[in-house]
């Protein structure tokens, strides 16, 4: 243990981080939102459709209500 200890107090302490600017970023609707990851999904797991449909029903009442 006392092998340990100098190595630990060499250790440098946590910094903040450097300042950054503000970018303005565009706010997405949540319907836009929720057709890209559709888009998204698909690409990705375009191999089973009958899931991706029950699930888009499935949530759908989520995004738009």
């Amino acid at each position: 243990m006392r092998r340990c200890m100098p190595r630990l107090q060499q250790i440098p302490g946590i910094t903040e981080p450097p300042p950054m600017d503000s970018i303005k970023l565009d706010i997405i609707s949540p319907s836009l939102l929720y057709r890209k990851l559709i888009k998204l999904y698909l690409r990705k797991f375009d191999t089973d459709h009958q899931t991706i449909i029950r699930a888009w029903k499935q949530t759908k009442y989520e995004f738009y209500f």
